[in-house]
């Protein structure tokens, strides 16, 4: 009976009660058009399955699953159904939406079930329809608290991480349409486009520097207002002579560390040498190379707490070259055993000093 032409208002008001089992209507409403002659007057159940009978028969699927759209839009406030959400009546309706998107795209979607769906928000592509929910959970934000400065660590009650989605957004790095900018001017974001994203890093890296007095800053690191510092610090090292001289001279400025691996093994040579050093002078005052923990150089090198360090397990392990060199030294200095306060001279800033008799 799908194919039979009916009046135009029969035709309506059985598309109408089909959406209405759609929504999940327990029972159907009386059809005034229809009327049941027999012998007895039938009974109401049975009167009822015939009319969901007729419906079924002369209506189209389409509009029992739009139903449920319809019900899941005015439910939720958008249609961004998941594709494997189904129907409180069964109806597969996420996987059904997959179905009018690709009938669109191929030109066999009636246009006015286009209408129909464009009624109820639907998002004709995926990247559209990501962005209506990612909008919604902003705009719920600022709905909430009276701004969109979500905190980076932001995460909605759903699991969506809002925080990182706010700060991509207002540092410049996600593309955006001039529709999407005015949503977004709605609720007060600024979008920082080109050289003033640059700009905005590099005052978070200026703060950084003035707090710390050095710009060795965590991968990780993200600062209060969601910049995630530390990893445009390592987009810039890796950016390196390619980036301008100017901007480059200005990290300078900060002490830029370019390339913090071979920084790092230089000083961990400078350190080495120095140790060296500060060995050779102590055994040469003392005759061996066991002080204790608390030793510091005159010129301020924690030797003993450094020779404790390589001898621990948990610590970097030296070279055997360097292990060579301190054994030549001194045998037995790696056994913290043999240490002896008689052996061993204190640190100056910790010796004794007898008082002089009056």
């Amino acid at each position: 009976m799908e194919g039979v032409r009916w009046p135009s208002a029969v035709a309506a008001d059985v598309d109408q009660r089909r959406r209405e089992r759609g929504r999940g209507a327990s029972r159907p409403r009386p059809i005034r058009w229809l009327t049941i002659d027999g012998a007895a007057e039938a009974p109401r159940a049975f009167a009822e399955e015939i009319m969901v009978g007729i419906v079924q028969a002369a209506t189209a699927s389409w509009e029992e699953y739009y139903g449920a759209a319809c019900a899941y839009s005015e439910a939720h406030g958008d249609l961004l159904i998941p594709d494997e959400w189904v129907s409180p009546t069964g109806l597969h309706v996420g996987k059904w939406l997959i179905t009018q998107r690709a009938q669109r795209t191929r030109g066999q979607l009636r246009p006015d079930r286009i209408t129909l769906l464009d009624a109820i928000g639907m998002a004709w592509s995926l990247r559209e329809a990501e962005w209506k929910r990612q909008y919604a959970a902003l705009a719920a934000y600022h709905c909430e608290h009276g701004h969109a400065d979500v905190p980076y660590e932001y995460v909605t009650a759903d699991g969506f991480r809002l925080g990182v989605w706010a700060s991509r957004l207002r540092s410049g790095r996600r593309a955006l349409t001039a529709k999407q900018r005015g949503q977004l001017a709605v609720l007060g974001v600024t979008i920082n486009d080109g050289p003033s994203a640059w700009e905005l890093n590099y005052a978070a890296a200026a703060a950084f520097h003035r707090e710390h007095d050095h710009l060795k800053v965590p991968v990780s690191y993200v600062t209060p207002k969601g910049i995630r510092l530390g990893m445009w610090i390592r987009f810039m090292r890796a950016t390196g002579d390619n980036l301008p001289e100017q901007k480059r001279k200005r990290l300078d400025a900060l002490n830029m560390i370019w390339k913090p691996r071979q920084e790092a093994a230089k000083a961990r040579q400078a350190d080495w040498e120095a140790a060296v050093a500060a060995a050779t002078a102590y055994v040469t005052e003392h005759g061996h190379l066991r002080p204790l923990t608390r030793y510091v150089t005159r010129d301020g090198y924690p030797l003993g707490r450094r020779l404790g360090r390589w001898r621990s397990s948990f610590s970097r392990p030296l070279t055997a070259e360097q292990r060579a060199v301190l054994d030549a030294l001194d045998p037995n200095w790696a056994q913290p055993g043999q240490q002896s306060s008689s052996l061993t001279c204190p640190a100056p800033e910790m010796a004794h000093h007898p008082r002089r008799s009056s």
